[in-house]
């Protein structure tokens, strides 16, 4: 998919464009390392940032769109509260860990 940098990164100021979620996820690296990114929803951009007061730039933007969300095992995670977010067209799955219980509001709002 195409698009402008600069115009998606002007939505995390954008005060018209309200965050759905925010708050610190872990994110599962390939290194097999938990990182801690400060995490913001919008719509269906998930912005994750290397600190709550650096908001400039993102260190990962995920767009949750064509993907799968499920509850991850937790033994295999060696979290609680991880989910996976499986993308159709490359296969690719994150996990990620916290807001689990928030996960259902966002499905929900997604499918409206």
């Amino acid at each position: 998919m195409l698009g402008n940098s600069n115009a998606v990164y002007g939505l995390i100021s954008d005060k018209s464009y309200d965050r759905k979620l925010s708050g610190f996820l872990y994110i599962l690296q390939e290194d097999k390392k938990w990182r801690k990114l400060f995490s913001i929803l919008k719509a269906n951009l998930l912005f994750m940032f290397n600190s709550e007061n650096s908001l400039d730039a993102p260190a990962l933007l995920i767009m949750v769109e064509d993907c799968l969300i499920e509850l991850a095992d937790d033994n295999q995670t060696g979290k609680p509260y991880s989910f996976s977010i499986k993308f159709k067209t490359t296969g690719r799955i994150l996990f990620l860990q916290q807001w689990i219980s928030n996960r259902w509001e966002i499905g929900y709002h997604f499918s409206l």
